[in-house]
């Protein structure tokens, strides 16, 4: 039986960002991330594999775990009336809605490249070269180089992911990860450098994506944080949304 997208999507999700983030499981049906390195939810969160039967004492498990280690979580909740009891619980407990996160899935077109566009799979001697242009492309400085190199080189040694450069006239401009496993290939750290954006590096490396999820069979999942306003570009190159996450946390 084939899983369901939902659930092999969050699977999906915490076997690339466990390269990012220590993994752990807080409650039962609940996987969670936690980082002491990297500050942002993304990296200190807690995700539901299926709505919990006790909804009150599930978000205070988790909660209390992540105390345990010394922060406070978000939770990333399928919005939807199967987990309405989760969301009050989090209300109750002091959480708000703080964001949005767009599940997208390719449904079949094939994006355009743009010209001059080399993009290739890293290999170890690039792994540098990869980190600087995914600092450049999405903080802008390289203030994290240091962290952001131990989470590549983890990400590099496992099978599961491949690390994708994209270079014009010579020079790395842009990032991509894909994570395989469970039938599904997820789509991380998609990223342009400031000076090479809307010269289609990020089509080029979306037809690369197209082609290695093709051939291994598997379905072409990405995510967005809706506030980023990028759904619209991937919903024009061939991605549709699948289902929408509501981040809660303590503003």
């Amino acid at each position: 039986m084939k899983m369901a997208l939902e659930t092999a999507d969050t699977l999906n999700e915490m076997g690339w960002w466990s390269c990012w983030a220590r993994s752990f499981t807080p409650a039962q049906g609940v996987r969670a991330l936690v980082s002491r390195e990297f500050a942002e939810p993304i990296f200190n969160r807690a995700l539901f594999l299926r709505p919990p039967r006790d909804a009150d004492g599930t978000v205070d498990q988790v909660v209390t775990e992540f105390r345990r280690r010394g922060t406070k979580p978000s939770l990333f909740v399928k919005e939807g009336d199967d987990y309405a009891d989760v969301r009050d619980a989090a209300s109750r407990a002091g959480m708000r809605r703080t964001g949005r996160l767009v599940i997208m899935e390719e449904v079949g077109l094939e994006p355009r490249g743009g010209e001059g566009v080399e993009v290739r799979q890293a290999s170890k001697s690039e792994l540098t070269d990869w980190t600087r242009a995914y600092l450049r492309a999405f903080y802008d400085d390289e203030a994290l180089l240091s962290q952001v190199s131990k989470s590549v080189a983890k990400a590099r040694s496992s099978r599961a992911n491949r690390l994708v450069l994209a270079s014009r006239d010579g020079e790395a401009v842009g990032t991509m990860a894909l994570h395989t496993e469970r039938g599904c290939t997820g789509l991380y750290c998609l990223g342009t450098v400031p000076s090479a954006r809307g010269a289609g590096v990020a089509g080029s490396m979306l037809v690369m994506a197209h082609e290695v999820a093709s051939a291994l069979r598997t379905k072409l999942v990405l995510q967005v944080f809706e506030s980023d306003g990028v759904e619209q570009f991937y919903a024009e190159r061939g991605y549709r949304r699948a289902y929408v996450e509501e981040i809660l946390g303590w503003a």
